[in-house]
């Protein structure tokens, strides 16, 4: 399973072959955009992303931490490459890390006392144990209900349209529907303090 395309879209609203390839574009913009929207609202990426550069200062009254934190979430821990503020590399052998969390804890007895570090790794949604057999198909029914809804509502800031005779055009901040919302909620980026 992949996440959604404009063929998908246009399957989902049921649109005929003729009007499809006359809106195409305009489809596959919808699309993107509401996998856009989605990545925003969850405050993550959804696909992996390489080599992306955290920073934590490791300021503590101590003089010293015993845990980092990558505020991006989950991390594959594979990547991860954590330097101190003289370049040095800290040693993979004296960290274990909690993927989902993004938390880096010191083996026991190691204290970080060089920060602040730069934490280098790769970050996404699909990193995840569970993405393939769960989230993704979440992730992409919300990104074709999103994708649907700015399909229906096509002025930016209306909530419906109606027409014959007149027109009426109902105004509303625009965001994700409620019920994408609520399947995306288990799934929203957060750091622990």
């Amino acid at each position: 399973m992949a996440l959604p395309t404009s063929t998908e879209l246009i399957a989902y609203l049921r649109i005929e072959s003729e009007e499809s390839s006359a809106e195409s574009g305009l489809l596959t913009a919808f699309v993107t955009r509401a996998t856009a929207m989605v990545e925003a609202w969850l405050d993550r990426p959804i696909l992996s992303l390489t080599s992306q550069v955290f920073v934590d200062e490791a300021v503590s009254d101590r003089g010293y931490v015993t845990k980092l934190l990558v505020p991006v979430t989950p991390i594959k821990t594979a990547t991860v490459v954590i330097v101190d503020k003289d370049g040095v590399t800290v040693p993979s052998a004296d960290y274990r890390i909690n993927l989902l969390t993004g938390e880096i804890f010191a083996d026991p007895g190691v204290r970080w006392s060089n920060g602040p570090y730069t934490i280098t790794c790769t970050v996404g949604l699909a990193d995840h144990p569970r993405y393939s057999a769960r989230i993704e198909a979440i992730l992409s029914q919300a990104i074709l209900d999103v994708a649907a809804d700015l399909y229906h509502a096509r002025n930016p800031r209306s909530a419906s349209e109606s027409a014959g005779g007149g027109a009426s055009t109902t105004y509303v901040n625009q965001c994700l529907p409620e019920r994408v919302q609520v399947a995306l909620q288990p799934y929203r980026n957060w750091s622990p303090v």
